[in-house]
């Protein structure tokens, strides 16, 4: 298992990250990003503060299926009733399997 930890809220070459991540993969292999809504303004890219958070997880699968991911999804994990809120948007390395039913 590969395990990356990435603030996808910082990257000025998003697609050009998750390139990598999907070519060190095996075939099939999960990127799994979460975030929630905090960030540091002055470092976050500008488009991700322009965005609310379901635009966030649009434009984190748009930079996945830009860098070749297959069936990409989304799911908010945390409401935000009590904490934080969080979002999960993953996708599938080229070449492999996976699951349909995430």
């Amino acid at each position: 298992m590969l395990l990356i930890c990435v603030s996808i809220q910082y990257l000025q070459q998003a697609v050009a990250v998750l390139r990598e991540v999907a070519r060190v993969l095996k075939p099939g292999g999960v990127a799994a990003i979460t975030f929630s809504n905090r960030c540091f303004p002055t470092k976050a890219v500008a488009i991700w503060q322009a965005l609310a958070p379901p635009d966030q997880c649009r434009l984190v699968a748009l930079y996945l299926a830009r860098a070749g991911f297959e069936r990409v999804g989304a799911r908010q994990l945390v409401d935000g009733r009590r904490s934080d809120p969080l979002w999960a948007v993953w996708g599938y390395a080229p070449g492999g399997g996976g699951s349909e039913a995430e």
